[in-house]
């Protein structure tokens, strides 16, 4: 089992299910384009028949309508339980989103939410991925980022001490930790004990390019490291605690 979490979060906005089934199919065609196990995304809702499609046999167009229609389906239930309505369309927005579980195989999902008014991302919710490289996260993180949008995104550890421990902070580190240029508040650029990658949009911060996970003592110092490194980041920047 993986110990990293796979995090995003995007630009708030409501928007209709045509509209961010676009947004979407940017996302996944980006994941699409860096490993074969991101060609035949399944999109799943309890209580719901799953739908899957291979990227690489639909135009851009084929795809957006299956994701939209998927997504109405989906939503029906909840659209005329909440909101009364009965006969939804394609452009029907709602505050709440759309929410539904997008996976690949049985390797990897994630709870996705989109055209939400407040906070749209997505959050892995399971993986059975092995010990991977440094190279492989990165470039899933980049495709998010770039796929999206995001205003932060990280390759985050799986650890419930760890997550306690950062449980007042508003933007935890990871081992690879997105920030784009919109994010408040503004993370220094000059903290010691980590690696910055600069981008037009924004900045990646790396605590390592090693698997750290291999042997516990290791793990455990770098989990300290990104404490410590937190620490100074709210001596610094008090917006940075809850």
């Amino acid at each position: 089992m993986t110990k990293f979490n796979i995090n995003a979060n995007w630009d708030s906005g409501k928007k209709s299910i045509i509209a961010a089934s676009r947004d979407l199919w940017d996302l996944l065609k980006a994941l699409s384009e860096i490993d074969e196990l991101f060609l035949t995304p399944i999109f799943s809702k309890e209580h719901q028949k799953t739908v899957s499609f291979c990227i690489e046999k639909l135009s851009r167009e084929e795809a957006i309508n299956i994701i939209s229609l998927t997504i109405l389906n989906f939503s029906m239930h909840d659209i005329a339980k909440y909101e009364k309505e009965k006969n939804p369309t394609l452009h029907y927005t709602r505050d709440l989103g759309f929410s539904f579980v997008l996976g690949y195989s049985e390797t990897i999902s994630f709870n996705v939410i989109i055209g939400c008014a407040g906070p749209n991302g997505l959050s892995l919710l399971s993986s059975h991925l092995t010990s991977s490289p440094f190279e492989w996260y990165y470039r899933i993180l980049k495709a998010i980022v770039s796929g999206s949008r995001a205003i932060r995104a990280t390759v985050g550890i799986r650890d419930l001490p760890f997550q306690k421990a950062c449980k007042n902070i508003v933007a935890p580190l990871g081992w690879i930790t997105y920030f784009s240029k919109e994010f408040k508040p503004e993370i220094p650029d000059n903290l010691e004990r980590i690696e910055y990658e600069y981008t037009d949009k924004g900045k990646y911060l790396i605590l390592t390019r090693e698997d750290f996970t291999m042997n516990k003592e290791i793990y455990e110092a770098h989990k300290e490291t990104l404490l410590g490194i937190m620490e100074e980041i709210k001596q610094r920047v008090p917006e940075y605690s809850k």
